[in-house]
């Protein structure tokens, strides 16, 4: 089944914001529809497309519409099909690796280790560091099992 495309919002001109929010939709929109996704969770996407579609352009809830259904059809194709944008895996791993790095020297603070190693500075950015390169290496999985969504 085929995904339907956002309507042509010709009025959306006066805000940038919008403007780019909306764009980004419409390529997310793009690049499931080359994907071949199954009936179901076209379905699906169809129904949040169809409540966009509803709202005007003057509607002050636009933005907030267009982030929600965004949100919403990452997460069914994320759970449903494993997909995944750019970077998902790398900025999900950067953030545990930080907070692995703030855990790891307040612990070695509490037992009282005035190691090297035990800086919050070097901590975090150690985390993020490791963090990246498991992340990164997640996208490249994803990427050569075609699973990642170029938007």
């Amino acid at each position: 089944m085929e995904i339907k495309s956002p309507n042509i919002r010709p009025n959306l001109l006066r805000d940038p914001k919008s403007i780019r929010k909306y764009e980004e939709f419409k390529n997310l929109i793009c690049a499931l529809q080359k994907k071949g996704l199954p009936a179901s969770i076209s379905n699906k996407i169809n129904r949040e497309i169809e409540k966009l579609n509803l709202l005007s352009d003057a509607d002050i809830d636009l933005k907030k519409q267009l982030r929600k259904a965004k949100n919403t059809i990452l997460n069914l194709v994320r759970s449903e099909l494993q997909m995944v944008t750019k970077h998902h895996f790398q900025n999900l791993w950067a953030t545990y690796g930080a907070m692995s790095g703030i855990i790891h020297s307040v612990f070695f603070k509490i037992i009282a280790l005035e190691a090297s190693w035990n800086s919050l500075g070097l901590a975090i950015s150690m985390g993020l560091l490791f963090g990246c390169l498991a992340g990164n290496n997640r996208d490249r999985q994803a990427k050569r099992k075609g699973l990642q969504l170029n938007f």
